[in-house]
Formats: structure tokens, sequence, C-alpha cells
């Protein structure tokens, strides 16, 4: 007889996740932590051209809460790349996004309609 896990896989995965954005967040410097602290976080394929495969790359999100905190981390997109691409091997690109009009709730937004810019992480 097998035993049972103690968390599911989705527990599992979230605690994974949290830490690893956890780490990134610590690992930036003080003033982009302090704009990170108001986005949201997450690790999801992404469609592109047909090089990337059926299920597309995997890719980190950066949510901003508003147009001017994306500002503020686009201008900061080099330091972040070389953070993301230190702590997250395999993710192969980052993306800076808003949700427009200020939506809250990720659940019932559709990705298409984000608005982002999409940097190619440095793979060693």
């Amino acid at each position: 007889m097998l035993s049972q896990p103690i968390f599911d896989d989705s527990s599992l995965a979230e605690s994974f996740y949290s830490a690893i954005f956890e780490l990134f967040c610590r690992s930036c410097q003080s003033e982009v932590r302090e704009l990170l602290s108001e986005c949201r976080f997450g690790i999801a394929p992404l469609k592109g051209n047909s090089d990337s495969g059926p299920s597309g790359e995997k890719t980190f999100f950066i949510v901003a809460p508003c147009l001017d905190v994306a500002e503020q981390l686009l201008q900061e997109a080099d330091s972040i790349i070389e953070q993301v691409a230190n702590i997250m091997a395999g993710v192969e690109q980052t993306v800076i996004c808003i949700l427009p009009n200020g939506q809250q709730d990720l659940q019932q937004f559709p990705p298409k309609s984000m608005v982002g810019k999409i940097f190619r992480n440095r793979v060693e």
C-alpha cells in the first residue's frame, strides 16, 4: 500500500512558486523590491512563434497594478531579467504587464487582453 502524500500537487506547486517569487523579490534592489511588492506574479507557457512548440515557452509574468508601476519596472528591466535568469532556470522569457482599466481579479480576466512587454531571458 502506498502512503498518502502530505500535500496535493496544487498546494505543493503553490508553495514552491511562492518561495521562488519571494526569493526573486529579495534578490532585487530595494527600489525594485518596493515596486514588486505591489505586483502579482505567475509562471505559465506563453505561445509565440512556431518555434516555441505546442505548449509555448515558460514565461514569468509580473502583473503591475497600474501603468505607472509598470513603466517604472520597465526602466529596471535589465536588472529584473538578470535576477530572473539567475533564479529561475528554464524560464525563457519575462513579461511586465498590467491589467487594463484597474481590473483586480486575474481569474475572471481574459489573458489575451493583457497589455505588456516581453523580454527574452539571458540563458547561460
